[in-house]
């Protein structure tokens, strides 16, 4: 079987969390040290500011990192009808602070909310980390909506917020992205997530899964799931390691195959085949181990590294000892996730 990760919110207008993600083992909650700020933000403290709104309510964001080159539409013609693939449904307040614990969102980020609705999880969450945030929505309504919120908040130089079609953007940029979306829309735009976005981006999505894609992360709050993705570097491909030891051993072939983060394979040692156990991959970080006949003897090597393209750099652990390896693909990467066919209307 072949086998082939920013952080992105998919905010889902539609609450239902029957969908259900395929059973697997709970991967252990990331353990974080919460900055957060002792006050929470309600529904109520926002609506309670009753600041004079300025006309002009696209916020600027001077000395802050690029957010995107990213063209809001034009507004709607007269009589022009909007179809939405997802309908209006805000996030609960108690959720969208489990998000920023379990996706670790620093000030450094750019988060990316796709389908924001009234704003409430880019805008809570730029309050509470200081991370850039930016806004998309289709609907003309709630980007207003969203960006009097914004001001509201005093995320002026901070916050963005764009009517546009979340398929018509480029996710690049982002370094964590929301989606509070539906199950179909977010099986829609995960070929394209998987494409733009970089090794090690966050992925977040509001109770709605990603197919075949297991989470990462995975909390449920209430009746509600908070699904984490990491979108994994590709790995599917011919490598070979060179170890930094004073063994016989100075070389490793490797033979690797790619699903999502999920990868199996082998090493190749004098014409013989060794497997790859205790695999994982999350973003750039790889880890496995093999064991290999070293000097008559069998050792294990346990390795681990970060993979930045062709190239991946780290340590390898055997009998108590820690060496360095360096690693280089020898040939062309395979795609390790599938397109998926959308029916024809």
């Amino acid at each position: 079987m072949k086998y082939g990760l920013t952080v992105l919110f998919i905010i889902s207008s539609q609450i239902s969390c029957s969908e259900s993600e395929e059973t697997g083992s709970e991967n252990p909650v990331l353990a974080v040290k919460s900055d957060l700020p002792k006050k929470k933000i309600t529904e109520k403290s926002i609506h309670n500011n009753k600041e004079k709104l300025p006309t002009q309510i696209i916020p600027k964001n001077p000395g802050r990192k690029d957010t995107g080159n990213i063209k809001e539409l034009p507004p709607l013609k007269t009589g022009e009808k909007l179809h939405l693939d997802v309908g209006y449904g805000p996030a609960p307040y108690k959720v969208v602070e489990v998000m920023v614990e379990e996706a670790k969102i620093k000030k450094s980020d750019l988060l990316y909310d796709l389908g924001c609705g009234d704003g409430r999880i880019v805008n809570i969450i730029s309050k509470k980390t200081g991370c850039t945030g930016v806004g998309i929505d289709l609907d003309p309504k709630r980007v207003e909506q969203s960006k009097k919120n914004a001001i509201r908040m005093g995320l002026t130089n901070t916050v963005k917020i764009y009517r546009q079609n979340i398929f018509n953007i480029d996710l690049s940029s982002a370094t964590v992205a929301a989606m509070y979306l539906n199950q179909k829309t977010n099986l829609k735009i995960r070929s394209k997530i998987l494409r733009e976005m970089r090794p090690g981006t966050r992925i977040i999505s509001l109770n709605h899964t990603m197919g075949e894609w297991r989470s990462d992360i995975r909390r449920k709050v209430g009746r509600h799931r908070v699904l984490i993705w990491f979108i994994p570097a590709n790995v599917y491909n011919e490598w070979e390691y060179i170890l930094d030891w004073n063994k016989e051993l100075k070389r490793i072939k490797l033979n690797i195959y790619q699903d999502f983060q999920e990868f199996t394979g082998n090493a190749l040692i004098n014409g013989k085949k060794y497997k790859l156990y205790n695999r994982s991959l999350q973003g750039k970080k790889i880890a496995f181990s093999v064991s290999i006949p070293v000097e008559g003897k069998k050792s294990k090597l346990l390795f681990s590294g970060t993979v930045e393209g062709s190239k991946v750099v780290g340590i390898f652990k055997t009998n108590d000892k820690t060496h360095s390896f360096i690693g280089t693909a020898m040939g062309k990467f395979r795609k390790f996730y599938k397109n998926l066919k959308q029916k024809k209307s």
